[in-house]
């Protein structure tokens, strides 16, 4: 027989008939008709040039032919299957390793980690706070949360929110320079986080208020969370940052305008990390806390800053999706 490519589908269809000993079981298992089955077997058998089967009326059998063929396949797929199982094991299955921004880990995700510690208390945590993008072959990270535009090479994502950007301040801070309106954002000191969507002259602008230069300038989010909760002016942060400040009463906003980032929240992971069940666990507890939290209802302005995550140097990119 001269030597050609392996007949890798007439292998599979033979070893399932052999395996079942039917070739109607073995096309209900490949999800195919039984004469797609009898096809691919004749084929295999006039490559190699010899009888696989005996056929009777209601049974068939191996020939010795086929016996021989079908321990070695057998072995073949074995072999197969314990390299795609190697790909995606799990070293630590009872360990979830989250990536997510330093913001969103810092100031949403670890406050309710308890609650899912609670209802699973068998996982463990590993959070690591960083922008940098994963990439497919990464396997220290079991799953992602990133602040983006959803489109991750070679990954799985999927949206999980939207978010809305106001600005919001320390009561104390509020009070002491009476700061109730946007118009009084001109007797503030602004404090701004140097990413593209939270920048307070864009925001300003959508809602028609003369443009005045923050004093306070910081490379993340969370910093500008932590600048307002220490009196140091008014900060112009994402909803989902400051939420639970809002609730406990140590930030408040400053009027009701909003404005939403061209970005959302997405969870983007190897497609493999899908099959491991701490991963499903945690997505699913992740919705569940997200569907629990209220949007906030006033009006929203979308940023439509020369299309910020498609015009933007790639050197900003991951900045954008942080």
């Amino acid at each position: 027989m001269k030597r050609r490519h392996l007949p890798l589908q007439g292998l599979l269809y033979f070893y399932k008939s052999a395996e079942l000993g039917s070739f109607k079981l073995a096309a209900q298992d490949l999800c195919v008709s039984p004469a797609a089955v009898s096809q691919q077997i004749r084929q295999l058998e006039a490559t190699l040039d010899t009888s696989l089967f005996t056929r009777n009326h209601r049974t068939i059998g191996l020939t010795p032919s086929g016996e021989n063929l079908y321990q070695e396949v057998k072995l073949g797929f074995h072999h197969l299957q314990a390299g795609l199982d190697a790909l995606t094991a799990d070293e630590r299955p009872n360990q979830l390793s989250i990536s997510a921004p330093s913001s969103f880990a810092h100031h949403w995700l670890i406050p309710r980690l308890q609650a899912f510690r609670a209802q699973f208390p068998d996982i463990s945590i590993l959070v690591e706070p960083t922008n940098r993008l994963t990439s497919p072959d990464d396997t220290r990270v079991d799953v992602c949360v990133r602040f983006g535009s959803g489109q991750y090479a070679g990954m799985h994502s999927e949206w999980l929110m939207d978010d809305a950007i106001y600005p919001v301040c320390h009561p104390h801070y509020q009070q002491e320079f009476g700061i109730e309106t946007l118009a009084d954002l001109q007797k503030a000191e602004l404090i701004e986080d140097i990413h593209t969507d939270m920048r307070w002259e864009t925001w300003l602008n959508e809602h028609h208020q003369p443009v005045k230069q923050p004093t306070l300038l910081f490379d993340g989010s969370q910093f500008v969370v932590e600048s307002a909760l220490a009196m140091q002016g008014v900060g112009l942060i994402k909803h989902s940052l400051a939420q639970r400040y809002i609730q406990n009463g140590t930030l408040v906003r400053i009027d009701t305008q909003q404005s939403q980032p061209q970005a959302a929240y997405f969870i983007c992971l190897p497609e493999k990390n899908l099959q491991r069940p701490k991963v499903r666990c945690f997505i699913q507890w992740l919705k569940q806390q997200i569907a629990g939290d209220a949007m906030p209802s006033a009006r929203v302005a979308r940023l439509d800053q020369v299309s910020a995550l498609d015009s933007m140097p790639e050197r900003h990119k991951i900045s954008a999706d942080s």
